[in-house]
């Protein structure tokens, strides 16, 4: 369901939440079709060359070592950089933490100049999905890179950071006690807010 604030849609909390979770959904299934795609290719190119001596396109290295002698992404060995990736993702996770702090400082302001309660109470269940979103985004964005290096470079190291971001995301998708959470802190847990997640 959704209603309308002026001529601008907002989603129900229950609407916002579903919303997420498809949208953070589809974030995984990329990393996850990404990764699929490039172990496929990775393993097509480690098989022998159809002609001896001819080098495999594609790969960093040439015959069936390519897979597992690279030299690494831009001299870079695929330990280290697998490694950073993973650090870099689980750091990502810790700034939505921030993210999600300065979100209720804005739906409290949204709480305290209310005009009706429904509707603050949808506007508020937005910025929890903005919230959502934008902790979920650089995660995803890490895990497509870690899935490009495997791509390019043909390391299996490749697939740690990719599987982690895919996790991550599973993990921190939006749920119905996130948002009621969300919506509590903003509104000091009010009946109207309760309702406003119910089946």
């Amino acid at each position: 369901m959704v209603t309308t604030v002026g001529n601008q849609p907002v989603a129900t909390p229950r609407a916002a939440l579903r919303n997420g979770q498809i949208i953070i959904g589809f974030f995984a299934l990329g990393i996850v079709l990404f990764l699929g795609v490039a172990a496929i290719l990775v393993i097509s190119a480690a098989a022998p060359p159809p002609v001896p001596g001819m080098p495999v396109p594609g790969m960093s290295g040439s015959g069936s070592g390519a897979a597992t002698s690279s030299p690494g992404f831009m001299g870079i060995s695929p330990p280290v950089f697998a490694g950073a990736l993973s650090v870099l993702i689980v750091a990502a996770m810790g700034i939505g933490v921030l993210t999600r702090l300065t979100m209720i400082a804005r739906a409290k302001g949204v709480w305290a100049n209310r005009t009706d309660d429904e509707q603050a109470i949808n506007t508020i269940s937005g910025l929890h999905l903005q919230a959502s979103i934008l902790r979920a985004v650089p995660v995803e964005g890490l895990g497509l890179l870690a899935a490009a290096v495997f791509f390019l470079d043909g390391s299996w190291l490749m697939l740690g950071p990719g599987l982690l971001s895919v996790l991550l995301l599973i993990v921190g998708m939006p749920t119905r006690t996130q948002m009621a959470s969300f919506i509590e802190a903003a509104t000091g847990g009010t009946p109207a807010a309760d309702a406003s997640l119910r089946p």
